[in-house]
């Protein structure tokens, strides 16, 4: 069970930076999925920053990896259709 219980994505996403510099990945992996909870894609997510790239191979990690990724291509479909039925006008 999740110690977090409440938070903004910020404040996940920070205190999710914090755990993972101080190595305890589980409590990372813990509070992104907690602001995977608050929005569709979280800001700050990005899989290249160095603090992220220090949970890979973490299997709970890597699962949050795949559900960005899924969202990120759902997103972009949103998007295109988005493009598409305005013609690709701006």
């Amino acid at each position: 069970m999740s110690v977090f219980t409440e938070g903004s994505r910020g404040a996940w996403l920070e205190y999710a930076s914090l755990a993972a510099n101080e190595g305890l990945k589980d409590e990372a992996v813990e509070a992104l999925e907690g602001a995977l909870r608050c929005g569709k894609l979280p800001w700050a997510f990005e899989p290249a920053l160095p603090w992220t790239r220090d949970l890979e191979g973490h299997p709970s990690y890597d699962e949050l990896l795949r559900e960005r990724e899924r969202r990120v291509a759902r997103i972009r479909a949103t998007l295109e259709q988005l493009e598409a039925a305005h013609g690709g006008r701006s």
